[in-house]
């Protein structure tokens, strides 16, 4: 075990009043957090140094500090936790393992497959609907599953491991991990929004940070600004709001760029190693006006 993380981590528990720590240490318990909770016997008399070595033993250093600044989210140290991942920046972003020499060869044949389909002109067809099973209890979805809006109260419907529980936030049902896809969302005059891509591994439980750190490839509306959930954050000027945004994703070569789909300007590319497979995104702010998914050819 570390003890430099440790000595880290219980140092910015430090920073935490009693009742904020007391606070930390509930969090550690609920079962509902997406990682594995602690019995009430092991924290009740644990100190921070006690809870940082516990952390780090159960959940290894990068984990252990990655769920510290979520639980310094909930509990509203937002200055503690930007600090957090200023100093440990590193323990927020971990690249992807090495491939067997069993997974090379699969991922040398989708690159070649891809190539093929890049300079043939044939392009993989993807049908992007939306999976119920992850919308967020208000999000009222389309019969089609072709669109979805922030209705005024929640559903009362199952609590699925993947399904949002905080974020008003659905995702795609077919999960992508080769070819060059697209696809077009009528974003209307909808006054709040996300869309793009995830990694299909993403927590949707607890409030979540939209970057590319966290898995988060997204276009935003927000406040009446366009942004990028780049690190750090990319405000984008438009001279015209799209109605219509086309998604354009090559998957083997890291790139998912967004374009006005009527006049198909240029808003934004992200250059992105994925390193697993990924899925369409949906965050809905607007109760009116709906986010609609259309083939490109409409």
């Amino acid at each position: 075990m570390s003890e430099s993380v440790c000595c880290k981590i219980a140092n910015y528990l430090d920073d935490l009043t009693e009742e904020e720590f007391k606070k930390f240490k509930m969090y550690l318990q609920n079962k509902e957090e997406g990682y594995k909770p602690f019995p009430y016997s092991k924290l009740e008399n644990a100190d921070k140094m006690d809870i940082a070595r516990l952390m780090v033993m159960a959940y290894e250093e990068a984990k252990a500090v990655q769920i510290m600044g979520k639980i310094l989210n909930q509990i509203n140290k937002k200055d503690l936790l930007a600090q957090v991942r200023s100093e440990m920046a590193a323990y927020f972003f971990q690249p992807p393992k090495p491939l067997t020499k069993e997974e090379k060869r699969g991922w040398e044949k989708k690159i070649y497959a891809d190539l093929h389909e890049k300079f043939s002109g044939t392009q993989k067809k993807v049908e992007v609907t939306l999976d119920p099973k992850t919308a967020f209890p208000t999000l009222i979805l389309s019969e089609d599953r072709k669109s979805v809006y922030l209705g005024k109260k929640a559903q009362t419907l199952p609590d699925n491991p993947k399904r949002f529980n905080v974020l008003p936030c659905v995702l795609g049902a077919e999960a992508i991990d080769s070819g060059t896809v697209e696809w077009i969302v009528e974003v209307g005059k909808a006054k709040g929004w996300s869309i793009g891509i995830v990694r299909e591994s993403i927590n949707t439980k607890g409030h979540q940070y939209l970057t590319v750190n966290e898995g988060y490839w997204l276009l935003q509306l927000n406040n009446g600004e366009y942004m990028a959930s780049s690190t750090p954050s990319n405000t984008i000027i438009l001279w015209k709001s799209p109605q219509r945004i086309r998604v354009h994703l090559e998957f083997l070569f890291g790139i998912l760029s967004f374009y006005d789909a009527d006049s198909m300007e240029h808003i934004f590319t992200f250059n992105y190693p994925f390193s697993e497979r990924v899925l369409p995104f949906f965050e809905v702010w607007d109760t009116e006006i709906p986010l609609k998914i259309c083939s490109v050819d409409s």
